[in-house]
């Protein structure tokens, strides 16, 4: 590493455990790529937990959707017939489509950005596959026919390209020129930084490493950029944590910087932190108040549970600047104070609604499946009731005359006993019982005394075959 690369930090570890109390800290970063496992290394190498102290890089497909409206959103000039006019290109997601690709269609409206835009017109599509990583793109209208539908790489494409109506907006050489920059752009930055380490990752890895609750740094302006880290002049103070883990990300990317000033005990310095340390606590209060708000509605015990540790961390970090530089917090506190009790008042009838609801499933479960076993006892009385009814129908049957031993008899036999009495098997008056003698020539038959028609004849002649069968 060359002696203009080597990481530098705005204060020495004399100063910081002398008479600071603590530091300004902001970073200047540059977009460089870095291999996610050089920085990962690098912080292990130096104590830290890379998954702790990191941050996944983003993948190509990620890259592509925050770059696409980044690179592909410009203002520029364009002639459209003899009047020179303002244009802003700006891309619209599509839906994936069945092949693979993710969409973004890039159009053009009259106007900067701010203006609204009723005329649209789209120039292409810019693509990214899904499948194999790559950026690809396309024209959209009359002269897509010519180009087939990639692009092609020669400038003189922009010279075939000539101007094509595109809704009530004129397609220009200007507007292919901004569409062909843009998706190059989009293509050399997916490649640049697709799964890299770059200024937003960086970014974010030293935002979350200042809000650990262990370090209770604080922006020193609303929109943050300038934080002030408190120092407890000791050597296991997290501010010289801190510092070990700025000169580790400066070592990996010699280009960013993260700078730290010492910051010393005089009367104007401690106002001013102590104001802005009011200011952003009280921020954070109210953010806890409207998210209570929100989960009051939707009955989430744990997550208001979890506002316990937040608000705790508050607490603690304003008793911090309370005594190092003298903040007013009696009226946070009380804001405190309150949110505190009002988690414990949810927490406490969110609890009280969990198990009565829970008391109101058990109670329906125990309902429904009483209501079950009352329905199963009125089946099987229903089932009873039927047995009885078909026990009292059997009792009421005539019992079946006896049978000498032989065969079953047949439908045959019962007609001809219809013709033994001397009628048609249609019309026949019994005068009594039937009569059957089994004989070595078959059987005959005999109608007894008691009057019957023929029906009630072949009923008994067939109930006999059955008890016999």
């Amino acid at each position: 590493m060359t002696k203009q690369s080597q990481p530098t930090i705005s204060a020495t570890s004399k100063a910081l455990t002398s008479t600071a109390i603590g530091f300004l800290v902001w970073h200047q970063l540059r977009d460089v790529p870095v291999d996610p496992s050089e920085l990962d290394k690098a912080l292990t190498d130096k104590g830290f937990d890379a998954d702790e102290w990191g941050s996944k890089p983003r993948s190509r497909v990620q890259v592509f959707s925050e770059c696409v409206k980044r690179l592909v959103g410009r203002t520029y000039q364009t002639l459209d017939g003899r009047s020179q006019e303002t244009r802003c290109m700006f891309p619209l997601s599509l839906p994936d489509s069945d092949d693979g690709h993710r969409l973004r269609s890039v159009h053009v409206a009259k106007g900067d950005k701010g203006s609204k835009k009723n005329s649209l017109a789209q120039v292409g599509i810019i693509a990214f596959n899904l499948d194999t990583e790559q950026v690809s793109w396309t024209f959209t209208g009359l002269e897509r026919k010519k180009a087939g539908s990639q692009v092609e790489s020669d400038d003189n494409y922009i010279k075939r390209f000539k101007a094509v109506s595109s809704g009530n907006i004129h397609i220009t050489d200007a507007d292919v020129d901004a569409f062909i920059q843009s998706a190059r752009d989009v293509t050399e930055y997916v490649d640049k930084f697709g799964g890299k380490v770059d200024r937003r990752f960086m970014h974010f890895c030293i935002r979350d490493a200042l809000y650990r609750r262990d370090m209770h740094a604080i922006p020193l302006r609303p929109s943050g950029g300038i934080y002030f880290l408190p120092h407890d002049g000791t050597k296991d103070s997290p501010a010289l944590t801190f510092q070990r883990f700025a000169r580790v990300i400066m070592h990996v990317c010699p280009a960013d910087q993260i700078h730290m000033m010492p910051q010393y005990p005089d009367p104007d310095s401690k106002a001013a932190i102590a104001n802005s340390a009011h200011m952003s606590l009280s921020g954070k209060v109210s953010d806890i108040k409207q998210q209570l708000d929100e989960l009051e509605s939707i009955d989430r015990i744990s997550m208001v549970a979890s506002k316990t540790d937040t608000i705790n961390s508050v607490l603690a970090t304003a008793a911090l600047y309370r005594d190092l530089v003298g903040m007013q917090a009696d009226e946070l506190d009380d804001q405190i104070t309150k949110v505190q009790d009002r988690i414990k008042t949810l927490t406490t009838d969110l609890d009280a609604r969990k198990q009565a609801n829970a008391s109101a499933r058990k109670t329906s479960r125990t309902s429904i499946k009483q209501q079950l076993k009352d329905a199963e006892a009125e089946r099987q009385a229903l089932l009873a009731r039927i047995a009885e009814l078909e026990d009292a129908a059997q009792a009421k049957v005539e019992p079946a005359p006896a049978l000498p031993d032989g065969e079953p008899l047949t439908d045959g036999a019962i007609r001809t006993a219809c013709k033994a009495a001397k009628g048609s098997p249609g019309n026949v008056i019994a005068m009594g019982a039937l009569q059957v003698e089994h004989t070595d020539a078959g059987y005959a038959w005999e109608l007894g005394s008691k009057a019957g028609s023929c029906k009630r004849v072949i009923d008994v002649v067939r109930q006999v075959k059955k008890a016999v069968a």
